[in-house]
């Protein structure tokens, strides 16, 4: 009977035994398996990354090649239209704020020549991004405003010049603009 007793224990402890190394085989199965998925997931991310680079790299190259074939159209006709090559020696030139751009278009600086617009304030644009609005007389701004040096004059900070990038609404009372400028330093107080 005692040789029995004995078997029994020693089974019921073959079995805690398994059970524990069963438990530490399942851990570490576990363990294998998290770490390959994290390896593979990895992988996968590194792939997406560099094919969303390919893709940005090719969305500026085509982006780069319209402009430039833009462009040569747009040159193509100002040497067979004086009227547009008037328009380009005239209202195009508001566009071209960089003094580098303007020498590639035999133009002047102008940077020295040409003050900011005053009395623009800061504007919730419809989109939700901040712009500028200029609600004083419309008919005293320029025609043509993109590429135009605006000052931008809020209450908390101190004013700032931008240029217009885009003019998002129009009309008799009021001008909405989108720029590229942001505020230099915070006013004190």
């Amino acid at each position: 009977m005692a040789d029995t007793q004995k078997r029994i224990d020693e089974l019921r402890q073959k079995r805690v035994d398994t059970k524990r190394h069963a438990k530490d085989k399942i851990a570490a199965l576990k363990a294998t398996v998290k770490d390959v998925e994290r390896q593979q997931l990895d992988a996968i991310d590194r792939k997406l990354r560099r094919a969303e680079s390919r893709l940005r790299g090719q969305a500026r190259r085509d982006d780069t090649r319209r402009k430039i074939l833009i462009g040569a159209a747009l040159l193509s006709e100002a040497t067979h239209n004086p009227q547009f090559k008037k328009w380009l020696a005239g209202d195009f030139s508001a566009y071209l704020t960089r003094d580098r751009d303007r020498a590639l278009f035999g133009l002047d600086p102008s940077s020295a020549e040409v003050e900011p617009l005053p009395d623009f304030y800061p504007k919730t644009l419809p989109d939700g991004s901040w712009g500028a609005e200029f609600t004083g007389d419309t008919s005293s701004l320029p025609h043509v405003l993109v590429g135009r040096q605006i000052r931008v004059t809020p209450k908390s900070v101190e004013a700032w010049t931008a240029t217009v990038t885009e003019v998002i609404e129009c009309d008799a009372d009021h001008v909405k603009v989108r720029h590229s400028g942001k505020p230099t330093k915070r006013a004190q107080g």
